[in-house]
């Protein structure tokens, strides 16, 4: 008689995994308390399995980068896509109408990439999780892999948020020979002085471990029930993105490492884009950009108003920058989770890109 194959036995219930399962619904019943007549449902459903490709730095950190697959309406030229403060990478490809899938679907060869701000990201013990370290190591590893990858010489980098700064920092200290384009979103490059109380939190980061972040995961998360409508960017709670929203906020939400603390307290202290010490004034090296830039901006974006984002222009080193205006009504979160917002993205990024993707291959080679 054959040998049957060997069962794992169950995991054992421990007070620990008991509380890790009732923690991750609260955010649902919290809806269902809070909006009893909606119909929506809270969220898209979690995410599958993706295994990510496994990026490493010269300096030993590891990180993850996703692909997805093009569609035939395109040669599969590479974007590569960075995400915005507090979420992961995936949280660009969550959802039917996920911004990620989208370009997907016109034919781009798309990765999303975690830096060693997201907590998939591992390193040596000790090192820090630094904005410097995330533009110097990490920018320069993943751009490499997506070109490997891809069998392009040229990318589309695109970047939200804080994502759109560390592509502006990547820039600045690396050059963008091996762009055909910059695309930045809701990214600031120039700050106003900072209420006293923010400005002493921030200042609390000196006296956190290194190795400690801020727990806005389990803020994200809450507030993706609570807060109806909220002053930074987010749509109403019972909004048709609701599920999105709130799927986005449930499953990709991240913790802020204390380090992006010390930066962001730099940033604000200085009024510009500064390395943590003030040593390195992103802005100026900015000067020596030759690719076309196109940037996309919002009048209700309360996370990078517009004053913020426009003396871009002033620094920005080439000639070509394309302004693009998303609806007035539409927050920083709005232009890459709602459909309406993704859908007029997209077509205004392939519509700046289209020309320029000729640049993008090397001689007699196209991607698979």
């Amino acid at each position: 008689m054959a040998d049957l194959p060997a069962i794992d036995p169950p995991k054992p219930l421990t007070p620990a995994s008991v509380g890790a399962a009732v923690a991750s619904q609260v955010p649902r019943w919290l809806w269902r308390v809070l909006h009893p007549t909606q119909r929506l449902p809270f969220d898209e459903g979690r995410p599958g399995p993706w295994a990510p490709h496994l990026v490493t730095t010269d300096d030993g950190w590891r990180l993850p980068l996703y692909e997805l697959a093009p569609g035939p309406a395109g040669a599969g030229e590479p974007v590569l896509l960075l995400h915005t403060l507090g979420l992961g990478p995936l949280s660009l490809a969550y959802g039917r109408h996920a911004l990620a899938r989208a370009l997907a679907r016109a034919g781009r060869r798309v990765f999303l990439a975690g830096t060693r701000l997201d907590g998939e990201a591992r390193g040596p013990a000790g090192v820090s999780r630094t904005f410097e370290g995330s533009v110097d190591e990490d920018l320069p590893a993943l751009v490499r892999e997506v070109l490997a990858r891809s069998g392009a010489r040229r990318l589309l980098l695109v970047g939200h948020g804080l994502g759109g700064l560390q592509a502006l920092g990547h820039v600045a200290r690396m050059g963008d020979d091996h762009l055909v384009g910059l695309a930045v979103l809701g990214a600031p490059v120039a700050f106003d002085a900072p209420p006293d109380t923010l400005r002493q939190w921030l200042g609390a980061s000196d006296w956190l471990p290194a190795g400690w972040s801020a727990p806005t995961r389990l803020v994200a998360r809450l507030a993706g029930t609570v807060v109806d409508p909220d002053p930074v960017g987010l749509r109403r709670a019972a909004d048709p993105v609701g599920p999105t929203l709130r799927g986005v906020l449930r499953h990709h939400a991240e913790d802020v490492p204390v380090g992006l603390l010390k930066q962001l307290r730099a940033w604000l202290t200085a009024g510009r884009l500064v390395e943590g010490e003030a040593l390195r004034d992103y802005g100026r090296l900015l000067g020596r950009a030759r690719c076309p830039l196109w940037m996309g901006l919002g009048v209700s974006d309360a996370w990078c108003p517009p004053e913020w984002a426009l003396p871009l222009r002033g620094l920005w080193g080439g000639a070509q920058v394309k302004l693009w205006w998303w609806r007035d009504e539409d927050g920083h979160l709005d232009a890459v989770l709602r459909p309406e917002g993704v859908q007029a993205l997209v077509q205004a990024l392939e519509g700046w890109s289209g020309p320029l993707w000729g640049d993008c291959w090397h001689a007699r080679s196209r991607s698979a």
